[in-house]
């Protein structure tokens, strides 16, 4: 028998709503809370990208709004556009040194035999030097096929994060995977 009651003086509340593909679609992951209450996550599709008509993911970040009940504001920090540095990113963002932000992505990096659009990437992202240019991006791994389509990660001590992939490990079972920077 399972007994639901009510948590007392919780409310639900929608604090931004992604206004079209461009902008962003189908969040994923978990959300970073960066300095001041800026909100970083990634989004499965959306943005710009001449693979797919509805996208191949963004990482965005939200800044609070200055009142209350003001607006939050979107910006996207990357668009997730290229096979070879990956596409499709589904685990959120972790933060890095020096406001850069970490990220996997289910498809790109080498086409292989098993991985023919490539079995996922692990990235750093790096924020622009002067305010207007474009975040950079540096492909710190390219997922071999028996750890492939990573799908999150935790940052563990000195440099190694542990994550799960959709294929690994067993074959009949999500694989465990274990990556050092």
């Amino acid at each position: 028998m399972l007994i639901a009651t009510a948590i007392q003086g919780q409310t639900f509340t929608t604090i931004y709503t992604f206004p079209s593909l461009a902008a962003a679609y189908d969040p994923d992951g978990a959300l970073y809370i960066g300095d001041g209450g800026m909100l970083y996550g990634a989004t499965a599709l959306g943005g710009v990208c001449t693979l797919s008509s509805i996208g191949c993911g963004t990482v965005f970040s939200l800044a609070p709004p200055a009142q209350p009940s003001g607006t939050w504001t979107q910006t996207v920090l990357y668009d997730f556009s290229q096979l070879p540095s990956g596409v499709y990113p589904h685990s959120g963002v972790l933060p890095g040194p020096a406001g850069s932000l970490y990220e996997t992505t289910i498809e790109g990096g080498p086409v292989t035999e098993q991985c023919h659009i490539g079995c996922g990437t692990f990235v750093q992202l790096t924020p622009p030097s002067q305010q207007g240019e474009t975040w950079g991006e540096q492909v710190l791994l390219n997922f071999p096929k028996a750890d492939s389509s990573p799908m999150g990660f935790v940052a563990g001590s000195t440099g190694v994060f542990f994550g799960f992939s959709i294929s690994g490990g067993n074959p009949t079972c999500f694989g465990w995977v274990r990556f050092h920077l």
